[in-house]
């Protein structure tokens, strides 16, 4: 068995060879390392191969890890000083990503 389309170490698998009897099953651990995944997608394929590297079959993976988030608090305030309504937009820094509007209500607090 072997990991195919994934950075080395973001997939593993408990036991790269099984003898799969006739007629039977056999099974193994897949298991994705989220501090080692890239951030986004990942995808890619468990391959069986014989002895020769044949592929006898294969099946499908992905894992996607989040960038990290964190908690944004605005206050807008009129000139008073006192709770204001607006319309504004978060801007994530992350590259290719679009900038979100948001509406701030009467309470001031998004």
């Amino acid at each position: 068995l072997s990991v195919r389309g994934a950075p080395e170490g973001v997939v593993t698998l408990a036991r790269t060879s099984l003898t799969v009897p006739a007629h039977g099953t056999a099974a193994t651990t897949v298991t994705g390392d989220g501090a080692k995944a890239p951030v986004g997608d990942t995808s890619g394929q468990i391959v069986a191969a014989d002895a020769s590297g044949t592929t006898l079959a294969h099946t499908a993976f992905g894992l996607v890890k989040e960038e990290e988030r964190y908690t944004l608090t605005v206050h807008v305030k009129d000139r008073s000083g006192a709770a204001a309504p607006a319309d504004l937009t978060v801007q994530r820094l992350t590259e290719g990503v679009d900038p979100v509007p948001a509406h701030v209500g009467e309470s001031g607090t998004l």
